[in-house]
C-alpha cells in the first residue's frame, strides 16, 4: 500500500476521466486499473470514454471537453490510446467548436511532416515561421475567448447554455490532473508530442500535473519531447507500456493521496527561477527514471486470510479470520498500519459466519452472513452499524452479489431447495427491493412443498441443524421414503440449493430429502470444521447416523426406507456409516468415495487431503484411520443394505481403485451374509464428475433411482 501519512482530504481530486484502450491484449489491464482505483479512492468517479469515440484528435478533444462540462469534473486523468496513423488522424474533421484549433493543429502537423529529413537550416527557418504562426494563433484564440464569456477551460461553445456550466465554474478548484497513455508512442514525433502538451496546457488552464506514459523510453527522445517551456510548468515521466499500467496506478494513488505536486520554477514556487527549473526538470526526466511512491509493509505473512473490501482515503477495510474463525471486518489506516492500531468494524460473532462484505453506493457496506446455514443479507454504515436487513423469500442461499461503490443499485441471486434462482434488485435511491428476474421449472409447483429446518442431538449432545424438504401434505406415520444426503468435510458448507434430482425424488417417490449439516463442514466456521477432522472424524459419522435416528424417532420414516447418499468425501461418509450401522439404512449410494484411508495420500492429489484426514505414515494418525477406513472395517456380523458404488474409470482426483478395492472386499467378506445387492457402477470415459455431459448424468440418475426403487420397494408415480 502506498504510504502518505501527511494526506490532506481537502486537496483530494474528485473525479477521473478515462478513455478506453483499444488493444485487446491490454484491455484487461486497463479494466483492472479502473476497478482498483475506484475501490481505493471512493471520492474518485471513473468516466470511461471508449476509443471509438476518439477516432481522431479532433473527436478526442471534443469528447474530453464535453465530459468536463457534463459531469462537473474537478480532476481529469485522460488515458489516450493512439491507434490511427498520423495522416488519417490529422485529415479527419472535428466538431465545430474546436475547428479553429484543429485547423492550426493540422497545418502545423503537415508542415512538421514536410520538414522531416530537411536540412537543419531549413528547419530553423521553419521554426521561426511556426513561432510567428503560434503568436498569431495565440492572439486569435485570446480574442475568441474574450468573445465567448461563457467558455471556460476550453469548454464547448455548443454547450455554453448547459445548466452544469455555472456549477462547474463555481465549484471546481485548480487541482486538475491529465495523464496521457500512448500505446504506440514511437509513431509520434517528439515535436507533435510537444505540440499536444502545449495544446492541453493552453486550453485546460488548471492542469498542474501531466503524466506522459508510453513506449518511448530513450533519454534523448524524452528531452526533445519536453522543451523547457513545458517542463517549467509540468512534472513529466516516461515509461515503457509494459510497466506503465502499474506505474499509472501508483501515480494516481500518489496524486489522489497527496494532492498537487509542487513544481520548482512555476507559479507554485514563485521564488524559483523558471529557466533553471526547466533545465533541471528536463535533466530529471531524462535520467532519474520512474518516481515510485514509498511502499510500506502492511501484510506479508500467512497468519490468516485478508480480503480487501474498500477504503475511505487511507482507511482500508479488510475481511479477515485473524483470531476469528467466523471472520470479522477490520479497518487498517495506511498512515498508521501497525497491528496495534487496527480497528474492529464488524466484530466476530459467536455463531454467524461472515461470507461476504462489499461496498455499494459509496456509503453502504453490503454484508452477507451465514446464520444457522441460512444466508442473511443486510446493509451497514461504513462504521459497521446495521442499517437495514433485506427481505428474502425463505430459507436459502445468496449468490452473485453484484454492486460497485459508484453504483446506486445492488443485485443478488437467491436460491433455495424449491427455487432455482430469483434475482433481486435493490435501489438505494428509493430504498425499494424488487424481483429483477425469476427462473421457474416447468411442471413443478413449489407451493405444494415445504423446506424446513430442524435441530437434533448427536451422540455427544452437539446440536446439528438439518433441512427437510417434502410435500406439505405428508403424514408422519413412518412410511416416508427418505434420501439422506451428507458431506461433512474440508470446511464446505452444504447450503440450500435447487436440485432437479432431489425434486424428482420428492415428486415421483412421494418422499423427503434430508440434508444434515454435520461437523467437518464450514457451516459454523473453522471451529465446526476442526470438530470433524483427523482424530475427530468419527464425530462426522456419529452426526450422520444420528440424523437417520432422528427421522425414525420423529416417525417420518423407518430404517428400511432410508437411502443415504454422498460423493467424494461424502462417499467416505456413507461407506463408513454403512460399515458401522448397516441396520440403520435401506440403501447406500457412494459416489467416487475415498475408501482406502491408509493409502489415499499415495495417489494423484490425495496428499492434499492429509489436512482433514491425517496420514497413515504417521503412527498417531494410523491409530485412528484404521478404525474407520471403509476398506479395512467391513462388517462381517450384520447384513448390509443394498449398496451401489459409483466411480469413473478416468477419475484422477479420487482414483477408481478406492471403489474397486472396497467393492471387492464387500463382496468377498460380507457377500454371503446379505441378500441385498452389492454393486459397482463404472462410468467409462468419465472422471470425478465435473464436466460430465448431460447424457451421462441422465443415465446415471436413472440407474441410481432404479436401484433405490428396487431396494426400497418404491413405485415411480
Amino acid at each position: 500500500a502506498a504510504s502518505a501519512a501527511s494526506a490532506s482530504v481537502s486537496s483530494l481530486p474528485t473525479a477521473i476521466l478515462c478513455a478506453g484502450v483499444n488493444a485487446s491484449d491490454h484491455s484487461h489491464v486497463f479494466h483492472h486499473i479502473c476497478t482498483s482505483v475506484a475501490e481505493r479512492h471512493p471520492h474518485v468517479v471513473l468516466l470511461r470514454i471508449e476509443s471509438k469515440r476518439c477516432g481522431n484528435l479532433g473527436q478526442l478533444l471534443s469528447t474530453v471537453l464535453e465530459e468536463l462540462l457534463l459531469h462537473d469534473i474537478q480532476t481529469e486523468i485522460l488515458v489516450l490510446d493512439e491507434r490511427d496513423d498520423q495522416e488519417t488522424l490529422i485529415k479527419r474533421c472535428c466538431r465545430n467548436p474546436m475547428q479553429a484549433l484543429l485547423s492550426w493543429w493540422t497545418d502545423r502537423r503537415e508542415r512538421v511532416l514536410e520538414r522531416q529529413g530537411a536540412h537543419r537550416a531549413e528547419e530553423r527557418g521553419a521554426e521561426k515561421e511556426e513561432k510567428a504562426d503560434d503568436e498569431r494563433l495565440e492572439a486569435k484564440q485570446q480574442e475568441h475567448v474574450r468573445s465567448s464569456s461563457s467558455l471556460r477551460r476550453g469548454s464547448l461553445s455548443g454547450l455554453a447554455t448547459s445548466p452544469t456550466v455555472s456549477s462547474y465554474q463555481e465549484s471546481s478548484p485548480e487541482t486538475d490532473v491529465l495523464a496521457i497513455l500512448f500505446e504506440d508512442f514511437e509513431a509520434i514525433s517528439p515535436e507533435v508530442a510537444a505540440d499536444f502538451l502545449t495544446l492541453c496546457t493552453n486550453h485546460l488552464k488548471t492542469i498542474s500535473f501531466v503524466i506522459l506514459l508510453g513506449v518511448a523510453t530513450h533519454q534523448e527522445l524524452a528531452i526533445r519531447m519536453f522543451p523547457a517551456s513545458l517542463t517549467a510548468r509540468l512534472d513529466v515521466e516516461t515509461f515503457a507500456f509494459a510497466d506503465s499500467c502499474s506505474i499509472l496506478e501508483r501515480i494516481i494513488d500518489e496524486v489522489c493521496i497527496t494532492g498537487k505536486q509542487t513544481v520548482p520554477g512555476t507559479d507554485q514556487d514563485p521564488t524559483g527561477d523558471s529557466s533553471a527549473a526547466a533545465s533541471a526538470a528536463s535533466a530529471a526526466a531524462a535520467s532519474s527514471g520512474p518516481v515510485i511512491p514509498e511502499v510500506v509493509r502492511l501484510i506479508d505473512n500467512f497468519d490468516a486470510e485478508y480480503s480487501y473490501v474498500t477504503n475511505e482515503g487511507t482507511r482500508c477495510l479488510f475481511l479477515t479470520n485473524l483470531k476469528a474463525p467466523r471472520r470479522k471486518l477490520i479497518a487498517i489506516d495506511l498512515s498508521s498500519p501497525a497491528p496495534d492500531h487496527w480497528e474492529e468494524v464488524i466484530a466476530h460473532h459467536p455463531s454467524d459466519v461472515i461470507s461476504h462484505v462489499g461496498c455499494v453506493a459509496k456509503k453502504y457496506l453490503v454484508v452477507c452472513v451465514l446464520r444457522d446455514v441460512v444466508d442473511r443479507i443486510s446493509l451497514h454504515s461504513m462504521d459497521g452499524q446495521e442499517v437495514r436487513v433485506l427481505e428474502l423469500p425463505g430459507l436459502g442461499t445468496i449468490e452473485g452479489i453484484s454492486g460497485r461503490k459508484q453504483d446506486h443499485e445492488l443485485f443478488f441471486c437467491f436460491k433455495s431447495f424449491l427455487s432455482p434462482s430469483t434475482f433481486f434488485r435493490y435501489d438505494f435511491a428509493s430504498e425499494q427491493q424488487t424481483v429483477f428476474r425469476e427462473v421457474t421449472v416447468k411442471d413443478f409447483d413449489p407451493t405444494l412443498y415445504v423446506a424446513e429446518q430442524v435441530f437434533y442431538p448427536s451422540k455427544d449432545g452437539t446440536k446439528i441443524p438439518m433441512f427437510l424438504v417434502h410435500a406439505k401434505d405428508i403424514v408422519r406415520d413412518g412410511s416416508l421414503p427418505v434420501l439422506l444426503y451428507g458431506y461433512g468435510g474440508f470446511s464446505i458448507s452444504i447450503q440450500p440449493t435447487f436440485s432437479t434430482n432431489w425434486i424428482a425424488f420428492i415428486q415421483h417417490f412421494r418422499g423427503m430429502v434430508a440434508v444434515p449439516n454435520i461437523r467437518g463442514g464450514g457451516e459454523y466456521g473453522e471451529d465446526w470444521h476442526e470438530a470433524g477432522i483427523k482424530e475427530r472424524k468419527q464425530n462426522v459419522f456419529d452426526d450422520f447416523c444420528a440424523a437417520a435416528q432422528y427421522l425414525i424417532d420423529a416417525k417420518y420414516t423407518v430404517a428400511e426406507k432410508i437411502t443415504i447418499s454422498g460423493g467424494s468425501n461424502g462417499g467416505l461418509l456413507t461407506a463408513a456409516c454403512a460399515n458401522q450401522r448397516p441396520d440403520l439404512f435401506g440403501a447406500v449410494i457412494a459416489h467416487v468415495g475415498v475408501l482406502d484411508m491408509l493409502r489415499f495420500h499415495k495417489f494423484t492429489i490425495g496428499w492434499a487431503w492429509c489436512s482433514d484426514y491425517g496420514c497413515a505414515d504417521e503412527e498417531e494418525d494410523f491409530t485412528y484411520l484404521i478404525k474407520y477406513s471403509p476398506l479395512h472395517t467391513v462388517n462381517t456380523e450384520k447384513p448390509y443394505p443394498a449398496l451401489m458404488l459409483l466411480t469413473g474409470d478416468h477419475d484422477d482426483r479420487v482414483v477408481p481403485l478406492h471403489s474397486f478395492k472396497y467393492i471387492a472386499a464387500l463382496q468377498h467378506e460380507a457377500g454371503t451374509n446379505t441378500k441385498n445387492p452389492l454393486l459397482i457402477r463404472v462410468e467409462t470415459k468419465a472422471g470425478h464428475g465435473a464436466g460430465k455431459p448431460t447424457s451421462k448424468r441422465l443415465d446415471e440418475a436413472a440407474d441410481v433411482y432404479t436401484f433405490i426403487a428396487l431396494a426400497l420397494g418404491l413405485e415411480w408415480k
